[in-house]
């Protein structure tokens, strides 16, 4: 880091990959400000599933078909997790829908590659729409107050809800970007 004896704030950015259950590469690049410039020049040359939080960055590359942008499902759980007030029951049955992704895909990795794509798009599916379903129809309502942790979370799934099925189509892509955190 520039300034000899200084101490700097930087940020990591953690790169994983391979194609097992164990990925067998792990790069950490350290900078100083979390331009969008330091993700586009990381995967530059990279094609396939790029696993990730809700950075902005990520999102743009994926509108622009540089990647397949498949977001990390922890994440959106967290939001929902978080919403400790409004529609419980909502927000129960939401947080259950997401531990059964998360149960099939840990059986899921115990397969094969065919049977993974099988399991995710047989079980798995259908519960993303189930959860996209009950999201919008909570919308529809129209009864969520504005700054709600609820709404919060609701919002955040849809913004990245046309990524969301990614990692079920591709056998070597994850429900999650657990690995990297």
């Amino acid at each position: 880091l520039p300034g000899k004896g200084k101490v700097h704030k930087a940020y990591p950015w953690v790169l994983v990959g391979g194609d097992t259950h164990r990925p067998s590469c792990i790069i950490y690049r350290f900078y100083l400000t979390r331009k969008h410039a330091h993700a586009k020049e990381m995967i530059r040359d990279f094609q396939g599933n790029l696993h990730s939080d809700k950075y902005g960055a990520y999102q743009a590359l994926a509108e622009k078909g540089v990647i397949t942008w498949t977001p990390c499902w922890m994440h959106i759980r967290r939001k929902f997790f978080e919403a400790k007030s409004g529609d419980q029951a909502f927000r129960e049955r939401i947080l259950e829908q997401i531990r059964e992704l998360f149960i099939w895909e840990r059986l899921a990795w115990q397969c094969t590659d065919e049977r993974r794509l099988e399991i995710r798009q047989s079980k798995e599916l259908p519960i993303i729409e189930s959860i996209t379903h009950d999201c919008r129809k909570k919308l529809e309502e129209n009864i969520l107050l504005p700054k709600s942790k609820l709404l919060a979370a609701i919002s955040y799934f849809f913004g990245l809800e046309p990524y969301v099925r990614n990692y079920v189509f591709d056998p070597y892509a994850r429900i999650d970007n657990g690995v990297a955190e």
